[in-house]
């Protein structure tokens, strides 16, 4: 169920930044971790809104934790592969990432690089001295990603089909779906 958009997107122009979580967002997400490329699968249409999206916003980030590294499930060169293989497909439908940021830490260690907290953020504006944060979009699937947004003060868009689990300015289904809107939005 979408909720109608707290922001007129028709605002965004090509000096805002899009920040995108990646499991649920970008890609299904599976039981456990996705750890190789083989249980990395994008959601529909995800490679080509991006690519698309990438024709719009100034700057493209991957922000997502990947706890999976703390636990031992997977290494930082396996996780390094799944984004490599990522971005690959995302290349070959005409767009890109500018970075990707991901945080190794385990839940509840209070780590500043793990979302909520704003460390992954933070270092894409030190990265990228260009970014405005408050001219920024991140879309996310989880309360985590909604309070990053907030912390930053970002524009909030949830991936959901229940628009009653979290504070967004935005809900929406797919990344794919908030493409379309703010296509229609700026008569693209």
């Amino acid at each position: 169920m979408e909720s109608p958009a707290a922001y007129d997107l028709s605002i965004i122009d090509d000096n805002w930044s899009l920040f995108l979580d990646r499991d649920g967002v970008i890609n299904q997400r599976i039981e456990g971790y996705v750890s190789k490329k083989e249980d990395f699968t994008f959601t529909e249409n995800a490679a080509a809104s991006i690519a698309a999206m990438n024709d719009f916003f100034f700057r493209t980030f991957v922000v997502t934790n990947q706890q999976g590294i703390a636990k031992g499930i997977m290494t930082t060169e396996q996780l390094d592969a799944v984004h490599e293989h990522m971005q690959q497909v995302i290349h070959r439908k005409g767009g890109f990432i500018d970075k990707i940021y991901y945080s190794p830490d385990l839940s509840g260690t209070g780590s500043f690089s793990r979302k909520p907290a704003t460390g992954m953020g933070l270092q894409a504006k030190a990265e990228f001295s260009d970014i405005v944060l408050n001219k920024s979009v991140m879309i996310g699937d989880s309360l985590t990603d909604m309070l990053f947004a907030r912390n930053l003060g970002m524009i909030a868009v949830f991936v959901s089909d229940d628009n009653s689990l979290v504070d967004a300015d935005i809900v929406v289904p797919s990344l794919a779906r908030f493409w379309q809107l703010l296509r229609q939005a700026k008569s693209i």
